[in-house]
């Protein structure tokens, strides 16, 4: 059994962390849009935010530091930030106070940021009020009245750096925190997209090589890194590729825990109700899908264009309907390439495609002139599609059912190939029971990536409300709506 890591293992798996972090930022050197221009590590005279220092062309140098732990035993809490560390006499918030005042220069001070994989503590007093869009706890923890549990948090937090709260809430405006960052392999991954982002090779051998030269520069006594000496480890280490492919970022269930390595992101988990990504299912303001979400994702698509990127990764979590929508905003009439990770492979639009058969069974309901069409693939959705529409009295006259002919199930698609093939033969099918030009209901139950790869090639199709289901048993909800 694997006991607790030693003093030396945990030291040398927080270095391979903080090197893995200084990497990524190194990548940004080569990303024209970053607006990074130049990174120091290990930096003399910076404090305790010494770890990486991030020079940038259009926004305040931001200095950090990077925490990490290989057993989860204590939550990042408000606690943990007034305690002392066993041997030090310093709380972690007192040495970051301390580096805001050392780094304070002609009235200006400076931008900081803890990045750690320790948890937050659950429903933490002060933690709770970190805003997902940037990291900081202001001006929400400011708002909260003395009395309450986070207010009297706050008064602890000044009392433990011996300064009035207006003090304190003054520093927190220039503080970010990053808590649950992950395990350095997801650092790993996240850091190959950004590598296939700015050309090089997207593998994690390629990202270990680039981590052995920030330790190499460090042992060498080299304490900042620009664009013209990476360019130089690039060359010597033969990292390029032919290739560049931008990240589409959508957190729509859960946030990502690394959104800066994204080309372009969306973040919509703060619009759904439900305190876990697991219930997430239905729009505080169902106005939202259209109304927020579709031209967010549109201004992210643009982004992406603005870069010159074609070959799209999509990444995050997210439901079918959203999936088909991001799908259909990167369409295949408009050159785009994407792709998704689904059970450990790529699923392409660009994979060689094996055609799949497509069934049908028709229910005729006779209440209105519209058609809806489910997509059984994973489950069959028949039976909750069809309570759902009489139920809600929608102005459906028939149902089509379309499912893989040889079966319904987890995994009846083998492969990437088989998606792309089932893709064009589901929407071949859809085509056909439209002829007439009739709006469409669409209901899924797909893996995500073929939803994402039949909203990339659906076109030339009516008018379409998209819709996700609400948990087995609860029905629907309309979601997306596409125009004919």
């Amino acid at each position: 059994m694997a006991g607790i890591p030693s003093a030396s293992g945990a030291r040398l798996s927080g270095d391979d962390y903080q090197h893995t972090f200084t990497w990524l930022y190194a990548l940004k050197l080569l990303h024209e849009f970053s607006g990074v221009t130049r990174i120091e590590f290990e930096a003399a005279d910076a404090g305790n935010v010494d770890d990486l220092i991030v020079h940038r062309r259009d926004a305040p140098t931001i200095y950090h530091q990077v925490k990490f732990v290989q057993v989860h035993q204590e939550p990042l809490s408000y606690e943990w930030f007034i305690t002392p560390p066993p041997r030090l006499k310093q709380s972690p918030l007192q040495r970051f106070y301390e580096s805001y005042r050392k780094l304070t220069r002609n009235g200006q001070p400076p931008e900081m940021a803890l990045q750690t994989n320790r948890l937050p503590a659950l429903r933490d007093p002060i933690l709770k009020h970190l805003s997902g869009r940037n990291h900081k706890l202001v001006p929400r923890l400011a708002d909260k009245t003395r009395r309450s549990a986070s207010g009297r948090a706050r008064a602890a937090w000044a009392e433990n750096l011996k300064v009035g709260e207006s003090e304190l809430l003054e520093m927190l405006e220039h503080f970010e925190i990053h808590a649950g960052r992950g395990s350095l392999e997801v650092l790993q991954e996240e850091c190959s997209y950004l590598m296939a982002a700015v050309g090089l090779r997207p593998d994690v051998a390629a990202v270990r090589i680039g981590v052995s030269e920030i330790r190499r520069l460090i042992g060498e006594g080299v304490r900042e890194l620009d664009v013209e000496m990476l360019q130089e480890i690039i060359d010597a280490q033969k990292l390029a590729d032919d290739t560049k492919r931008a990240t589409l970022l959508v957190q729509a269930l859960e946030r990502d825990p690394w959104p800066e390595t994204a080309t372009a992101a969306v973040d919509w988990v703060d619009m759904f109700e439900g305190e876990e990504a697991s219930v997430r299912r239905r729009l505080r303001d169902e106005r939202g899908w259209n109304e927020v979400m579709r031209p967010q994702l549109r201004e992210a698509v643009a982004e992406i264009k603005r870069q010159g990127y074609r070959d799209v990764l999509v990444t995050g979590t997210m439901r079918l309907s959203t999936g088909f929508m991001v799908g259909f905003e990167l369409p295949d009439v408009a050159g785009f390439e994407i792709a998704v990770r689904q059970r450990g492979e790529e699923w392409s639009s660009a994979s060689q495609r094996t055609d799949v058969d497509v069934a049908r069974q028709e229910v005729e309901l006779n209440q209105g002139d519209e058609i809806a069409i489910g997509i059984s693939v994973a489950v069959h959705v028949a039976t909750d599609v069809i309570a759902y529409i009489k139920g809600e009295g929608l102005s459906v006259g028939r149902f089509v059912n379309l499912m893989p002919e040889r079966g319904i199930g987890g995994e009846v698609l083998a492969d990437a190939a088989e998606a792309r093939g089932l893709a064009r033969k589901l929407l071949d099918a859809a085509r056909a029971e439209t002829a007439g030009g009739s709006k469409v209901h669409l209901f899924q139950a797909t893996p995500l990536g073929l939803a994402l790869i039949l909203g990339h090639i659906w076109n030339r199709m009516p008018e379409t409300q998209l819709y996700d289901d609400l948990g087995a048993g609860r029905g629907y909800t309309p979601t997306f709506r596409l125009a004919g």
